[in-house]
Protein backbone atom coordinates (compact mmCIF):
# COMPACT_ATOMS: atom_id res chain seq x y z
CA UNK A 1 0.00 0.00 0.00
CA UNK A 2 1.68 3.33 -0.78
CA UNK A 3 1.68 5.83 1.59
CA UNK A 4 -0.02 9.24 2.12
CA UNK A 5 2.29 12.47 1.51
CA UNK A 6 -0.06 13.75 3.96
CA UNK A 7 0.82 11.73 6.42
CA UNK A 8 4.97 11.75 5.96
CA UNK A 9 7.08 14.03 7.12
CA UNK A 10 11.06 13.79 6.16
CA UNK A 11 13.52 15.49 8.26
CA UNK A 12 17.30 15.77 8.79
CA UNK A 13 17.16 17.14 12.21
CA UNK A 14 18.54 14.69 14.74
CA UNK A 15 16.45 14.14 18.45
CA UNK A 16 17.57 16.28 21.23
CA UNK A 17 17.62 14.60 24.28
CA UNK A 18 18.11 16.29 28.13
CA UNK A 19 19.04 14.68 31.02
CA UNK A 20 16.95 16.49 34.03
CA UNK A 21 17.06 15.43 37.41
CA UNK A 22 13.78 15.27 38.97
CA UNK A 23 14.60 18.52 41.54
CA UNK A 24 15.60 20.41 38.30
CA UNK A 25 12.60 19.37 36.11
CA UNK A 26 9.79 19.93 39.88
CA UNK A 27 11.34 23.37 40.61
CA UNK A 28 12.25 24.55 36.67
CA UNK A 29 15.56 25.24 37.09
CA UNK A 30 18.45 23.65 35.92
CA UNK A 31 22.31 24.11 37.82
CA UNK A 32 25.01 25.09 35.89
CA UNK A 33 28.61 25.24 37.30
CA UNK A 34 31.31 27.46 35.65
CA UNK A 35 35.01 27.95 36.40
CA UNK A 36 37.22 31.12 36.68
CA UNK A 37 39.62 30.58 34.51
CA UNK A 38 42.26 32.91 32.41
CA UNK A 39 44.22 33.15 29.08
CA UNK A 40 47.80 34.29 28.31
CA UNK A 41 45.96 38.09 27.96
CA UNK A 42 45.54 37.72 30.56
CA UNK A 43 41.54 38.17 30.63
CA UNK A 44 39.49 36.28 33.41
CA UNK A 45 36.43 34.72 31.62
CA UNK A 46 33.57 31.84 33.00
CA UNK A 47 33.54 28.52 31.12
CA UNK A 48 31.64 25.35 31.82
CA UNK A 49 35.11 23.21 30.40
CA UNK A 50 37.25 21.76 32.71
CA UNK A 51 39.91 23.48 30.53
CA UNK A 52 43.88 24.06 31.66
CA UNK A 53 44.15 28.00 32.24
CA UNK A 54 47.15 29.88 31.68
CA UNK A 55 48.50 31.16 34.54
CA UNK A 56 45.84 29.36 36.98
CA UNK A 57 45.18 32.30 39.62
CA UNK A 58 44.11 36.23 39.50
CA UNK A 59 45.80 38.68 42.02
CA UNK A 60 43.31 40.30 43.11
CA UNK A 61 44.74 43.24 45.46
CA UNK A 62 48.42 43.83 46.06
CA UNK A 63 49.94 46.20 49.30
CA UNK A 64 48.27 49.56 49.67
CA UNK A 65 45.56 49.01 46.85
CA UNK A 66 42.38 47.45 47.10
CA UNK A 67 41.61 45.43 44.03
CA UNK A 68 39.22 44.18 41.60
CA UNK A 69 38.77 41.03 39.29
CA UNK A 70 36.35 40.46 37.11
CA UNK A 71 35.15 36.68 35.24
CA UNK A 72 32.89 37.07 32.28
CA UNK A 73 30.64 34.75 30.24
CA UNK A 74 29.60 36.38 27.22
CA UNK A 75 25.83 35.34 26.42
CA UNK A 76 25.49 33.71 22.84
CA UNK A 77 21.92 32.03 23.21
CA UNK A 78 19.46 34.48 25.96
CA UNK A 79 18.71 32.42 29.38
CA UNK A 80 17.12 33.83 32.78
CA UNK A 81 18.72 33.22 36.29
CA UNK A 82 17.12 33.27 39.71
CA UNK A 83 17.48 31.41 42.80
CA UNK A 84 20.09 30.18 44.81
CA UNK A 85 23.64 30.47 43.32
CA UNK A 86 26.95 28.61 45.07
CA UNK A 87 29.97 30.73 45.13
CA UNK A 88 33.42 28.73 46.04
CA UNK A 89 36.81 30.24 45.53
CA UNK A 90 40.46 28.73 46.47
CA UNK A 91 42.53 31.92 48.15
CA UNK A 92 45.83 32.85 48.80
CA UNK A 93 47.05 35.02 51.12
CA UNK A 94 50.56 36.03 50.71
CA UNK A 95 53.26 38.20 52.19
CA UNK A 96 56.73 38.34 52.06
CA UNK A 97 57.22 38.64 55.57
CA UNK A 98 56.85 35.30 57.52
CA UNK A 99 54.89 35.73 60.37
CA UNK A 100 52.94 38.02 59.14
CA UNK A 101 49.07 39.33 59.66
CA UNK A 102 47.43 39.94 56.03
CA UNK A 103 44.08 40.86 56.77
CA UNK A 104 41.26 42.06 53.78
CA UNK A 105 37.61 41.61 53.39
CA UNK A 106 36.58 39.95 50.33
CA UNK A 107 32.77 40.81 48.60
CA UNK A 108 31.66 39.09 45.56
CA UNK A 109 29.68 40.45 43.28
CA UNK A 110 26.88 38.49 40.39
CA UNK A 111 26.71 41.50 37.48
CA UNK A 112 24.25 41.32 34.98
CA UNK A 113 25.94 43.55 32.22
CA UNK A 114 24.65 45.35 28.91
CA UNK A 115 25.90 45.13 25.32
CA UNK A 116 26.48 49.34 26.67
CA UNK A 117 28.07 48.12 29.49
CA UNK A 118 25.43 49.20 32.38
CA UNK A 119 26.16 46.89 35.57
CA UNK A 120 23.40 45.46 37.55
CA UNK A 121 24.20 43.90 41.13
CA UNK A 122 21.76 40.79 41.19
CA UNK A 123 23.34 39.46 44.51
CA UNK A 124 26.16 40.09 46.70
CA UNK A 125 28.20 38.35 49.75
CA UNK A 126 31.37 39.74 51.48
CA UNK A 127 33.50 37.55 54.42
CA UNK A 128 36.37 39.56 56.74
CA UNK A 129 39.88 37.29 56.72
CA UNK A 130 42.66 38.46 58.84
CA UNK A 131 45.56 35.09 59.25
CA UNK A 132 48.97 34.68 60.21
CA UNK A 133 50.62 33.78 57.03
CA UNK A 134 53.96 31.66 58.17
CA UNK A 135 55.36 30.87 54.74
CA UNK A 136 56.50 33.34 51.57
CA UNK A 137 54.35 30.74 49.44
CA UNK A 138 50.92 31.75 51.10
CA UNK A 139 48.27 30.66 53.24
CA UNK A 140 45.34 28.55 51.62
CA UNK A 141 41.62 29.99 52.63
CA UNK A 142 38.92 29.27 51.08
CA UNK A 143 35.59 31.00 50.28
CA UNK A 144 32.01 29.33 49.96
CA UNK A 145 28.93 31.47 49.87
CA UNK A 146 25.40 30.94 49.21
CA UNK A 147 23.61 34.11 47.08
CA UNK A 148 20.14 34.65 46.64
CA UNK A 149 19.58 36.00 42.99
CA UNK A 150 17.14 38.15 41.82
CA UNK A 151 15.62 36.63 38.26
CA UNK A 152 17.19 38.23 35.21
CA UNK A 153 17.35 37.72 31.39
CA UNK A 154 20.24 37.55 29.51
CA UNK A 155 20.03 38.63 25.94
CA UNK A 156 22.69 37.50 23.14
CA UNK A 157 25.60 39.78 23.46
CA UNK A 158 24.98 40.64 27.37
CA UNK A 159 27.56 39.08 30.21
CA UNK A 160 27.12 37.55 33.11
CA UNK A 161 30.07 38.62 35.52
CA UNK A 162 31.32 37.47 38.76
CA UNK A 163 33.16 40.36 40.36
CA UNK A 164 35.62 39.60 43.15
CA UNK A 165 37.10 42.33 45.20
CA UNK A 166 39.33 42.80 48.20
CA UNK A 167 40.31 45.70 50.55
CA UNK A 168 44.13 46.40 50.23
CA UNK A 169 46.43 43.85 52.53
CA UNK A 170 48.59 45.79 53.36
CA UNK A 171 52.86 46.28 52.40
CA UNK A 172 54.47 43.42 50.64
CA UNK A 173 51.22 41.57 50.82
CA UNK A 174 48.92 40.14 47.70
CA UNK A 175 45.23 38.52 47.66
CA UNK A 176 44.98 36.14 44.51
CA UNK A 177 42.36 33.65 44.14
CA UNK A 178 42.73 30.23 42.05
CA UNK A 179 41.57 30.09 38.74
CA UNK A 180 42.43 26.87 36.77
CA UNK A 181 39.55 24.65 36.05
CA UNK A 182 41.47 21.51 35.39
CA UNK A 183 42.62 21.27 38.93
CA UNK A 184 45.72 20.72 38.02
CA UNK A 185 47.36 22.30 41.11
CA UNK A 186 48.15 20.53 44.32
CA UNK A 187 48.05 22.64 47.17
CA UNK A 188 49.13 21.12 50.57
CA UNK A 189 47.23 22.78 53.25
CA UNK A 190 48.19 21.12 56.64
CA UNK A 191 45.63 23.33 58.64
CA UNK A 192 43.25 21.18 57.18
CA UNK A 193 44.90 17.77 57.31
CA UNK A 194 44.27 17.83 53.51
CA UNK A 195 45.06 18.37 50.42
CA UNK A 196 43.21 20.88 48.97
CA UNK A 197 42.76 21.97 44.91
CA UNK A 198 42.66 24.82 42.46
CA UNK A 199 39.64 25.24 41.02
CA UNK A 200 37.02 28.27 41.97
CA UNK A 201 33.47 27.93 40.38
CA UNK A 202 30.52 28.83 40.97
CA UNK A 203 26.48 27.21 40.56
CA UNK A 204 24.22 29.09 38.55
CA UNK A 205 20.51 28.65 38.41
CA UNK A 206 18.99 28.92 35.37
CA UNK A 207 15.34 28.92 34.71
CA UNK A 208 13.94 26.29 31.97
CA UNK A 209 10.24 27.50 32.05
Amino acid sequence: MPLDPDLVEFTTASPTAINLSYLELSTGTVFQTFYLADDEQPTYFLTSNTMYSHAGYAVIANEASAGEQNFDLLTQTPFTVGGQCIVNLGLILRTLSTGATVATTLTIRILHVTAGATETSLGTASVAYSATVGSATGLWQNFAAKINLTDKVFGKGETLRLEVVATAPGTNKQILTYCDPANRLDINTSAFGATTYSNSKMIVPIKTD
